[in-house]
């Protein structure tokens, strides 16, 4: 099925008759200065150009050619790869009919060329089911724009899709469409250069092969894969390898149990080399089953599990095991079930005073504040938050305090505390002389069963500890996806769990049905869209009798709505379902 991209309003005119016949496609349009061009052997529809522009400061086409209908690409003498939007066909990319070698659309010899890839709009670049290799061994490749205008609704393979782009440090992936993919081998192998990856937004449920994932990944420091549904995949083989640099990997979410119905061979080394590990994120369902793969084969360190605590505050109920611990296997850690979360053990016990004291306005001689024996710091560098004691008559500020464990005792952040006298309301012909204020409500957590998108009209989504303190070094991407398996509600304020105590305010995000559907507009010029907000988008809409898929089925004022794009919303009762998985 090909999708249609939206129709702008620029193009829509007033009288939409004409609308399709006054859309001029880039292929069919000239530029001054033509040049002309001689076709590539072996490649009938790549073309490379000897000739120049009018103006010298300006660089030159050295290649050009097409992926298909108005896909039209063409690299320049300054590296800079620009790809149009269109419909890829699939004799372009891809595996070959042998099913190993990989086609190369732009050539062999313009590979080591290419610095940068623009992929422009409006039109989406649609990819086909086998997107293989496309961007495959562009090892000076430094950035990639527009990837929003990547379509990949489509794709099922997606092998090598960014393998060996060796020198990319950063890689915009989150607005990918995997719902459909199945194979993710090599994905992202051999990508040495990249820092970071946001894989927030993949759909992984239909996956058998994450084999060599990111194998030799080598400055990737964390991978969060905790929305990571893995039941189906099947090989898992070196997924890991050479993640030399990998500090922190949440796994939580992680079912492996399809690997066990095969050969070995498709979980061997999964972690091989894979030495540098301090956090390891799992969960009660698949702590068993990963412990087997043996995942700190290759730590050096000693390892702890957080227990009751968390990583800021670990609170083991085993001793660390690993090299170093009486020589124990690194893996036995996950024998210690009190906790789900694992870590390396920080060097330094804390053997201080369990009282932190800071000033305020009704102590003179400071107030001091005594942590619970159950929450008490046992290393040096663990931090926690406590509550503020309370005072009869008074609101304090702040409620809680952090408090930091150092050599030289607790350290306390803020170091004051203000008590400010409560109003008397005293009695009235209205009120009850013995009347009290009421309490506020105790807070309330619950087991959900919640999909979360953040809402894009946020620069980001704040998170939040139990404790209503927000982190100062995470939040939530606008437009980013997240399950939730927790709800919290406290003085008329509702919080959703992301996260090992990492909470996003329900203002900031809004509950989405996951949806794998395609819907039809009807005999209409113009269907309008609406943003999460109900307000009605008047710069675009979808023309008559045109399909689209919605990732998402969502409630607005009542009413259902399908997303169709980004932060825009079909109304239900305004098109047609022609296809639901």
């Amino acid at each position: 099925m090909k999708y249609k991209a939206l129709v702008y309003s620029g193009i829509l005119l007033i009288s939409l008759i004409t609308a399709s016949s006054q859309m001029v496609k880039a292929s069919d349009t000239t530029t001054a200065g033509a040049l002309t061009t001689d076709t590539v052997e072996n490649n009938a529809d790549t073309t490379s150009t000897t000739g120049s522009t009018s103006n010298e400061n300006n660089p030159t086409i050295i290649a050009s050619g097409n992926l298909g209908t108005t896909a039209d690409w063409t690299i320049d003498s300054d590296g800079l790869l620009t790809i149009h939007g269109g419909t890829v066909d699939q004799k372009y990319v891809g595996l070959t009919s042998n099913g190993v070698d990989i086609k190369q659309p732009w050539g062999d010899d313009y590979l080591e060329k290419i610095t940068k890839i623009r992929i422009v709009g409006p039109k989406k670049l649609v990819l086909p089911k086998d997107a293989s290799g496309l961007f495959w061994r562009m090892n000076n490749l430094t950035k990639i724009e527009g990837m929003e205008n990547l379509d990949t609704s489509q794709v099922v393979i997606a092998e090598s899709l960014f393998q060996q782009c060796s020198s990319l440090k950063n890689l915009d992936v989150t607005h990918m469409d995997t719902s459909k993919m199945t194979d993710m081998f090599q994905m992202f192998n051999k990508d040495t250069s990249l820092e970071s990856l946001d894989l927030s937004n993949f759909t992984t449920d239909k996956v058998t092969d994450m084999s060599e994932m990111f194998a030799g990944d080598s400055s990737l420091t964390s991978l969060d894969l905790s929305n990571f549904y893995t039941s189906k995949v099947k090989n898992m083989r070196l997924m890991f390898e050479y993640c030399s640099r990998l500090e922190v990997l949440n796994l939580s979410k992680f079912d492996i149990s399809s690997l066990w119905d095969d050969d070995p061979y498709n979980y061997a080394s999964m972690f091989y080399e894979a030495s540098n590990l301090k956090e390891l994120d799992l969960s009660d369902t698949n702590r068993e089953q990963i412990a087997q793969l043996g995942p700190l084969e290759y730590s050096e360190a000693k390892w702890i599990s957080v227990g009751k605590g968390d990583i800021n505050n670990p609170l083991p109920e085993k001793s660390a095991v690993g090299k170093g611990a009486s020589d124990s296997n690194p893996n036995d850690v996950f024998e210690d079930t009190s906790g789900c979360t694992y870590m390396v053990e920080p060097d330094t016990f804390y053997e201080g005073s369990d009282n932190v004291t800071v000033n305020s306005n009704l102590d003179k001689n400071g107030l001091v504040i005594t942590v619970p024996k159950q929450m008490a710091p046992r290393y040096i560098g663990s931090s926690l938050y406590v509550d503020v004691p309370k005072k009869t008559g008074y609101t304090n500020s702040p409620t809680q305090i952090k408090v930091s464990a150092t050599k030289n005792g607790l350290v306390a952040d803020p170091t004051s505390v203000v008590y400010t006298k409560d109003k008397d309301t005293g009695s009235s012909s209205h009120h009850s002389s013995g009347s009290t204020q009421p309490s506020k409500p105790a807070k309330k957590i619950m087991e959900t069963d919640q999909y979360l998108t953040v809402k894009s009209n946020t620069n980001v989504a704040p998170l939040y500890n139990t404790f209503e303190t927000e982190w100062t070094d995470r939040a939530l991407a606008p437009s980013s996806s997240w399950y939730s398996n927790k709800v919290m509600t406290y003085d008329g304020k509702t919080y959703y769990q992301v996260a090992t105590d990492q909470w996003v305010k329900s203002s900031d995000v809004y509950i989405y049905q996951k949806s794998d559907t395609i819907v039809r507009t009807r005999d209409k010029e113009i269907t309008y869209l609406k943003n999460i907000s109900d307000k009605e988008i008047t710069n675009r809409g979808l023309a008559a009798n045109t399909d689209w898929k919605a990732d998402q089925l969502v409630n607005i004022n009542g009413q259902d709505y399908y997303r169709v794009a980004t932060n825009e919303f079909v109304n239900a009762k305004d098109v047609d379902l022609i296809y639901s998985k």
